[in-house]
Order: structure tokens, then sequence, then C-alpha cells
């Protein structure tokens, strides 16, 4: 075995919060980098939808839609 890997009791405690925080970098990392990715999808979708937009929407399932009927859809529902 490699004695890198040893840490002694005196440090343990420092080494710990060393690697909870390289853990931490990475997740944060993670989430922003996801997040990033969500909100541009949502803002294409968002774009797609719009009420302004000259088209039909096809939603899940095959049922098109023009995006003023959605909005009073979505409004209805309050």
């Amino acid at each position: 075995m490699s004695n890198s890997n040893k840490v002694s009791v005196d440090n343990f405690s420092s080494k710990l919060m060393e690697y909870l925080q390289e853990y931490k970098e990475d997740i944060s990392e993670e989430v922003k980098n996801t997040t990033d990715k969500l909100i541009k999808e949502a803002a294409g979708e968002l774009r797609h939808i719009s009420p302004k937009a000259k088209k039909t929407v096809r939603l899940k399932g095959g049922t098109i839609v023009e995006p003023r009927r959605i909005c009073e859809i979505l409004e209805y529902k309050k």
C-alpha cells in the first residue's frame, strides 16, 4: 500500500475539510453548468411558444395549438 493516502489522526480534520471543499467546488460547478443548460433550453422553448410567434405549437401527444390559445388555457387554470 502507498503511504500517500494515509492521514495521521492530527491531520484528519484538516484533510477531511480539504476533501469536502474540493467536493463542494466540483458539485457547484456541475450545478452551474446544468442550470445554464436548462435555462437555455427553457428560454428556447418559451421563444417557440411565445404569443408573438406566428406559428402553431405541437404539444406532447400531437395536439396542435396556437400560442395565444396556450396563454388563454394557462390563465384559465390559475
